[in-house]
């Protein structure tokens, strides 16, 4: 059998949430930073979209924007 991750693959989802270090974005997009680096005006629209379709617009505002470092362990 030949799967593939992503978008038209399979991705495991743990329990327990995996966060990593570093921006927003980078929270929102893992793990496809590496694949494609996103930026643009359209992908943040994107991302601001998702951010309210969770509930957590607030993140936004408390990391400084998209592309600010933080300094706590998400």
């Amino acid at each position: 059998m030949n799967a593939c991750f992503g978008p038209h693959g399979i991705l495991f989802l743990p329990q327990k949430p995996y966060l990593t270090d570093g921006t927003l974005r980078e929270q929102v997009i893992y793990p496809l930073k590496k694949i494609y680096p996103v930026t643009g005006s359209a992908d943040d629209e994107r991302i601001l979209r998702f951010l309210e379709l969770a509930g957590v617009p607030g993140l936004l505002k408390r990391t400084g924007g998209l592309d600010e470092n933080v300094d706590w362990n998400w």
